[in-house]
């Protein structure tokens, strides 16, 4: 039997103006950004022979009800644990957020599941009614991204409750303007004039920035290269970028040089169009994070050549990157000054080649340099006006260099709050599909795909998502390796992009192999703050950006770590027999045992692993954990409650530690298979 289909979807788009309060430092007058807001209705009511999926229970109609006080022509009856009600929906809003609202009765306390495309995304605390004929309402929220959905509501315990109806709200924010408003009578004093913002942010340059639903900047203030500036708002309606200049006078004052201010530009000044609105300002700083907000030059094409002693510039002629007359690869500044070189010489051409590699060779055409980048065809070089030079695979970044999108002056976000659960992933494919020539034992349903692929990292973030991991740890062999530049900036964009709460850090992996300096450690260090560390996706603790570290035994890895650091970092080591007893102590530490199904170190973390079946290995060091078996030390680690909560590892494909979905060996009813169902389930 069947109950239940989507009755009318009412689609709702009205100018209500809702005014998020952005800056109000005095009564008189605020900084807001205003929006206009997109709304999607969604109405359904169980009416008869109306049908959707319908599982467990009976339909209850006008013509044989059992309860009275429902709307419309009926309702449904839940049966026992495990029925529900299931229908599909087509939303138009773009990563909205949606309402789901449930009308219900039910005299006793009982509980429902909500999924949505199969991922459990909250429950709804049915609260008792005063009888079957009484009904009250429930809702909760999701993000929903436009297209198709499957709605499913399913009963937790013995017995579900009745259900008259639902309603879908969703609702987006929509065009916008950056407004000075006068409080008292409700009028905009200035506007930046540029419509479609979601909102607006102070970078740590000093650059007032507005950027779109898809977190592009449409507006800025033209302020960067004034760290530590601020906004402020006076009596008047005066809004203004400052900076503060310190004074060591007897007062012991300040004063303040402004960098921009509203009277700059007036509502309505500098319209060179005639539209009524004022003109977008041309950008010509960096912008945090990378979004491609930047006019960008096609340097190379696939096949196209660069000769010795030519060179091709940005858009704006702000960068140039050539052969040089020593036959260096140089990309330089607007002063001809070296932003980055390739470090080589004696090249007489750079050639974009049809498998997407930049290659450069001398006059015998002997290979001398490459981006490493083939297997991506069709693939191209540009140089934008922000400094980067990227070779771009679609709109992809595969590999980079250059003058890095942000920089660090502090906290780039809210610091984590313990207990915190941590997935080790690693960004190095397609180069690790195989250990000693010998092909990986378990492949993903995503197939043995490459990490500079975007897709790919949505899917991804959407798997941890839906594990609930809060901080992501990707393996990482030091500058330059593994095209760690363009996949570290691919995985924290996309995060941005996606409105994913995961942050990530890296795992300092050669600090086992390598036992680096003092010297050499905050030459890295300093290198990961230029290029990722400023990122909003960087997680932090204590105010401090986590790093992670794989390291020997020891107490003078302590002693090095700590000395390098100086209490700039929150820093993660490996516990190791005696650790407790050393002089130098960090920040936190944590266990990596993927051949141990369950880790637990007293006071400091927990650990899970899948399995552990390396592919260059006739048998496995642990074998695969069964589902029953891995949902239960998920609910150990949880129930533990130590700082760190650590998986071993999402997609460590070469060691077979994956928990990432791969249908032929542990397939589940969802998407994820059964390793992220546990995850999903225990948290």
């Amino acid at each position: 039997m069947t109950i239940g289909r989507r009755q009318y979807p009412l689609l709702l788009r009205t100018s209500l103006i809702c005014f998020v309060q952005l800056l109000a430092l005095l009564s008189s007058y605020s900084f807001r950004q205003a929006h206009s807001i997109d709304l999607e209705i969604w109405k359904h009511k169980f009416e008869g022979d109306d049908a959707d999926i319908y599982s467990g229970g009976s339909e209850r109609s006008s013509n044989n009800p059992k309860h009275k006080g429902y709307t419309g022509n009926g309702y449904a009856d839940f049966g026992g644990k495990g029925s529900f009600v299931q229908w599909e929906i087509e939303t138009t809003l773009n990563k909205a957020e949606y309402d789901i609202l449930i009308r219900y009765s039910s005299p006793n306390q009982r509980s429902c599941y909500l999924y949505v495309d199969q991922i459990k995304r909250g429950d709804y605390s049915i609260d008792p009614t005063d009888s079957w004929n009484d009904w009250r309402s429930e809702s909760l929220t999701v993000s929903l991204k436009k297209g198709k959905h499957q709605i499913k509501i399913v009963v937790v315990g013995d017995g579900g409750p009745n259900i008259d109806s639902m309603i879908i709200t969703g609702q987006a924010s929509m065009d916008s303007e950056l407004v000075v408003m006068d409080n008292n009578s409700n009028s905009i004093k200035w506007s930046n004039g540029v419509l479609g913002g979601q909102a607006s942010y102070m970078q740590g340059d000093g650059n007032l920035v507005v950027r779109n639903d898809d977190s592009k900047a449409i507006w800025n203030t033209e302020s960067s290269g004034n760290d530590g500036a601020h906004l402020t708002i006076d009596d008047s309606g005066i809004a203004s970028i400052v900076l503060t200049n310190n004074n060591n006078n007897d007062n012991n004052s300040n004063s303040y040089t402004k960098i921009w201010t509203t009277t700059a530009t007036t509502r309505n000044d500098n319209d060179n169009d005639n539209d009524g609105r004022y003109d977008l300002p041309t950008f010509n700083s960096g912008l945090n994070p990378n979004f491609r907000s930047f006019a960008e030059e096609v340097v190379l094409k696939s096949r196209d050549t660069l000769s010795r002693g030519e060179f091709i510039s940005s858009p704006s002629n702000k960068y140039s990157i050539g052969l040089d007359n020593f036959g260096d690869l140089h990309l330089q500044d607007s002063d001809r000054k070296t932003v980055w070189k390739a470090n080589v010489e004696g090249c007489d051409s750079a050639t974009m080649q049809p498998d997407g590699n930049l290659v450069l060779r001398d006059g015998n055409n002997k290979l001398i340099w490459t981006t490493h980048t083939s297997k991506n065809p069709g693939a191209h070089l540009v140089v934008d006006d922000g400094g980067r030079l990227s070779v771009l695979m679609g709109q992809t970044a595969i590999w980079m260099q250059g003058v890095p999108r942000g920089a660090y002056t502090g906290p780039s976000s809210r610091s984590l709050q313990f207990p915190l659960r941590g997935m080790f992933y690693y960004p190095w494919y397609p180069e690790t599909w195989s250990v000693n020539s010998k092909p990986v034992k378990f492949v993903p349903d995503l197939g043995k795909y490459s990490s500079g692929d975007g897709s790919i990292v949505e899917e991804h973030i959407d798997a941890m998502e839906y594990a609930y991991t809060d901080i992501s740890i990707a393996s990482w062999w030091g500058p330059g390796t593994s095209k760690e530049l363009s996949r570290m900036t691919l995985l924290m964009d996309k995060t941005i992009e996606l409105n994913s709460s995961i942050k990530w850090t890296v795992y300092y992996e050669d600090e086992m192999f390598r036992n680096p300096s003092i010297d050499t450690i905050r030459s890295d260090l300093d290198y990961l703050k230029k290029w990722f560390v400023w990122h909003p996706a960087w997680a932090n603790v204590d105010d401090k950006p986590v790093i992670f570290v794989y390291n020997e035994a020891g107490c003078s890895v302590n002693e090095r770590w700590m000395q390098a650091a100086k209490n700039d970092w929150y820093v993660v080591l490996k516990v190791f027999p005696g650790h407790t007893d050393c002089e130098f102590q960090p920040d936190s530490w944590h266990q990596y045992g993927p051949s141990t199904e369950y880790i637990h170190i007293k006071d400091v973390s927990t650990g899970i692993s899948p399995g552990f079946w390396r592919a260059d290995m006739d048998e496995p060091k642990l074998p695969r954990v069964s589902r029953d078996k891995f949902c239960e030390n998920t609910k150990k680690m949880v129930e533990a409650g130590e700082d760190w909560q650590l998986i071993t590892t999402f997609n460590e494909a070469g060691e077979g530690t994956l928990v990432e979905a791969s249908s032929d060996n542990w397939g589940s009813d969802t998407k994820y298979g059964y390793y992220l169902d546990c995850l999903n389930e225990h948290h």
